[in-house]
């Protein structure tokens, strides 16, 4: 049996060498059948070189399977074990692959054939594609033939490409942006680096993500658009750049502006110092005695000018806020006229309101109901409480949105994002007192677009003015103590300033508007001044102020019922 099993092997092995074989031309085998005298059967294996017999000749077996020492995007590093039997040297190996899935369907598979320089049992095969599959093989070549065809290879799979990694570098910083209301904004730098950062963004620290709102690209440009801005929307957006265990914020810091230039009760007029008005005023609401009809005010209290020449006033012992366009007799009822009370369709004595452009609506300081509420613009029948346990008396919107209500309570001027409760001091706060850190019954308010707040600091008989984030004031009118004189101001009510930064003062207890050029220890008078009474020159307690975009003056006559409009003459 085992000289029976050594024939087939052998036999098997000449028939696979022979396969491998065919195509060599130097190689001839011979098959001979010889009977040995003692008629003892056997296979042998003889090799004939150049016609000399060599003795023991193995036939080489095939060498290992192909394994992967090492896989990267575009190569594969082939290791294999040697011919477990064999008796030539082997010289080199034929290496051969293909991709999985290509060719396997045809009766012949194609493979791309490699070779090794030497008999190195490892072999790099270069410039293959990323993401890729390949089975391999391996042939071992000695001086006589090839060997049988190695087993072929576990599938092997190239890595993902990588980009080239650079160092991260901002090129261009985005600067501060700012932006109209309503219109779209967008926030932009560059970066270099490879491969690409991971890029998120946050909103005053909080995390935003791809919306209508915001559309964010990151490419070589990092881009955030933010459309149809709002005044909320205003606030320091942060770009997150994480580049492996690099991370940089790089922060910008975006101001939604009001589309009007002038600021609530300003004037887009240039007027000087020496700027005339006319000293007659025209009646342009009221004028028909005390009463609550519509052609009647009754102690008016603040005022403002819409664009189109539109007059809106408190009237205050009538609890209503009430329109006037320009030229008409009588009024419209805009918010309130239902009686003095709590209810949301109530006020009860209002004294100053504004318009909100935001919300095409008007915030209104309801004294006795100790709130700020917002009626709608137009055809409104109740409003929504804003503010409150507030003991507001002026208020009024600056270029950004921000809302500013005077305390005559607590003494102080707070600061709102419009629909937060929450606000700031931006002006006294530190109790009642004359000093310059405090007031005493803050008035009426007016604020600049570098959002300076003017107080008509009306129990101290002065205006001050308190720049962004000062911890005290600047004494800009009066100070002098209660009087008539040209250095002093009785009772401060309605505060406008006009480009120049001259302050133009209503006084309670003067009948009067008063103009201080910006550093001026005295003021002139610009109205009024020709004692109390109803003449058109005259005026009788003068309390609200406001300018139209033309640069015309707006009064109201308190106690005459009336809203006076000097013309302006010479700028």
């Amino acid at each position: 049996r085992r000289i029976i099993a050594n024939i087939r092997k052998n036999v098997q092995q000449f028939i696979e060498f022979a396969k491998a074989n065919v195509d060599n031309e130097k190689l001839k085998f011979i098959v001979d059948e010889e009977y040995l005298v003692d008629h003892i059967k056997n296979a042998e294996l003889i090799l004939y070189d150049d016609g000399a017999e060599k003795k023991g000749f193995i036939i080489p077996s095939k060498s290992g399977t192909p394994y992967a020492k090492n896989v990267t995007d575009n190569n594969v590093t082939l290791g294999w074990a040697d011919a477990a039997r064999g008796t030539e040297k082997v010289r080199k190996y034929k290496v051969m692959y293909r991709k999985v899935g290509e060719n396997e369907n045809e009766t012949e598979e194609k493979w791309t054939e490699v070779y090794t320089n030497s008999n190195q049992k490892e072999l790099i095969i270069s410039n293959l594609p990323s993401e890729t599959t390949f089975v391999f093989k391996v042939q071992s070549i000695t001086a006589i033939g090839f060997s049988l065809i190695s087993d072929i290879s576990e599938p092997m799979e190239t890595l993902t490409k990588k980009e080239p990694r650079t160092p991260l570098a901002l090129k261009q910083t985005s600067s501060d942006v700012d932006v109209l209301h309503t219109k779209n904004a967008q926030i932009t730098f560059e970066i270099d680096g490879l491969p690409r950062p991971n890029i998120t963004w946050l909103f005053n620290g909080n995390p935003i993500q791809p919306s209508a709102k915001y559309q964010m690209e990151a490419r070589y440009q990092i881009i955030l658009n933010v459309n149809k801005t709002d005044f909320v929307d205003s606030g320091t957006y942060t770009a997150v750049i994480e580049y492996g265990i690099e991370k940089l914020k790089v922060p910008v810091k975006m101001t939604v502006k009001g589309t009007s230039m002038s600021p609530m009760r300003g004037t887009e007029a240039s007027l000087s110092p020496q700027a005339q008005w006319s000293p007659t005023g025209i009646t342009v609401a009221g004028g028909h005695g005390q009463g609550g009809a519509l052609n009647q005010l009754n102690a008016p209290c603040g005022l403002f000018v819409d664009k189109d020449g539109t007059v809106y006033i408190a009237d205050y012992f009538n609890n209503r806020v009430v329109a006037w366009p320009s030229g008409a007799t009588s009024g419209q009822v805009v918010a309130g006229g239902n009686g003095a009370g709590n209810g949301l369709n109530q006020l009860y004595f209002p004294t100053d309101m504004v318009a909100d452009r935001r919300t095409d609506s008007l915030l209104i300081c309801d004294r006795i109901n100790r709130r700020v509420v917002r009626w709608p613009h137009r055809n409104g029948t109740h409003g929504e409480i804003v503010l409150s346990n507030i003991d507001c008396w002026g208020l009024t919107i600056d270029y950004y949105g921000f809302l500013y209500v005077s305390d005559f309570r607590k003494e102080e001027v707070q600061r709102y994002k419009v629909g937060d409760p929450k606000g700031t001091v931006v002006a006294g706060g530190n109790g009642q007192g004359d000093r310059l850190d405090q007031l005493h019954w803050p008035s009426f308010l007016f604020v600049t677009q570098d959002q300076s707040v003017y107080v008509g600091d009306s129990s101290n008989n002065r205006v001050v003015k308190w720049t962004k984030g000062a911890q005290t004031a600047e004494l800009v009118a009066g100070g002098n103590g209660k009087g008539s004189a040209m250095n002093q101001v009785n009772n401060a009510c309605g505060v406008v300033v006009d480009r120049m930064s001259t302050v133009y003062v209503a006084e309670f207890e003067n009948p009067r508007v008063m103009r201080w050029p910006q550093e001026s220890s005295v003021g002139d008078v610009v109205a009024g001044g020709n004692g109390e009474g109803y003449g058109a020159n005259q005026l009788s307690h003068s309390y609200g102020l406001s300018f139209d975009r033309n640069g015309d003056l707006y009064v109201t006559d308190h106690t005459n019922f009336r809203v006076q409009k000097f013309e302006l003459i010479s700028s």
